[in-house]
């Protein structure tokens, strides 16, 4: 995994995909289960409408599932279990240090394996 976003030509305090980063605003997410001071990893992107007079104008947000800080686990949505990806605009969140990211990797490769 990339992690410097000079090394893929963007700039380094944009939010990519496997960042890992804490929640910093939650106004507009009541009633999500998100809430300041929680941890998400970012597993992608969203393009959607800005609002419903021009369709065209579009808003980037980032599709996030909730790190479990107790039991080091990700809470990954399956069938089987009630678990969210949240959908979320990027100015709520703040990207966590390198180190912190490093740890939280090597928690993701316990977790699923290195593949």
């Amino acid at each position: 995994m990339t992690k410097t976003g000079e090394s893929r030509g963007l700039a380094p305090s944009l939010i990519r995909s496997m960042d890992f980063c804490y929640v910093i605003e939650d106004k507009k997410m009541k009633g999500s289960g998100l809430s300041r001071g929680d941890i998400v990893l970012v597993t992608g992107t969203r393009v959607v409408p800005a609002g419903y007079k021009d369709p065209y104008l579009q808003r980037v947000l980032v599709v996030a599932v909730k790190l479990d800080k107790k039991a080091e686990l990700l809470q990954m949505p399956t069938e089987t279990n009630d678990n969210k990806a949240y959908l979320i605009d990027p100015r709520n969140l703040s990207r966590v240090n390198e180190e912190d990211q490093k740890c939280f990797e090597a928690m993701i490769e316990k977790q699923y394996g290195e593949k």
